[in-house]
């Protein structure tokens, strides 16, 4: 994915302005760049387990890379309290138990909040995508954690096969 595709995707998802939000599953940073673009002078908690390398932006939020699991949330010191959102980009098919990856991070909402995720649009696993996150699973996991219904609001084909698509969920 190039970094216009990157802020492509994220365009309709997130709005234009300083917020803070969370960046769970960071990697290599392209679309915490383009999340960190369209917020201006706010900031993103980039989290990944490798440390993500992230330089800053020049023009946009500040990036402040952080070491650690996202299953650990509630214990991971350096984690802001209150966000207005989270980016999940294709972190969610990796975790057993997605659900309470969301449910942890619906905590931390402040009220209009919102989540977006990322993931392929798949029934099965594979070695790639080991928990699969399907359009229709993910409006039971966002029930369940407290967020409000699913917005599909973009999707492309994924070099690796398949779709991915880019759902909104907000705070109630």
């Amino acid at each position: 994915m190039t970094d216009a595709e990157a802020d492509a995707l994220l365009a309709p998802a997130v709005p234009v302005g300083p917020a803070v939000w969370l960046d769970l599953g960071a990697g290599d940073g392209l679309l915490t760049r383009a999340l960190a673009r369209r917020l201006g002078g706010g900031e993103v908690v980039a989290i990944d387990q490798a440390g993500p390398g992230i330089p800053p932006v020049a023009e946009g939020a500040v990036i402040r890379p952080l070491a650690g699991d996202v299953r650990d949330l509630a214990r991971l010191g350096g984690v802001p309290e209150r966000v207005d959102g989270a980016l999940c980009a294709n972190v969610l098919h990796f975790v057993p138990e997605a659900g309470a990856v969301l449910a942890a991070v619906t905590r931390r909402l402040r009220a209009g909040g919102r989540v977006v995720v990322i993931e392929y649009d798949r029934g099965r696993g594979s070695r790639w995508v080991p928990h699969p996150i399907s359009r229709v699973a993910l409006g039971g996991l966002a029930s369940a954690a407290g967020l409000g219904s699913v917005e599909v609001v973009g999707e492309r084909a994924s070099r690796f096969g398949g779709t991915l698509y880019a759902a909104v969920l907000r705070a109630g």
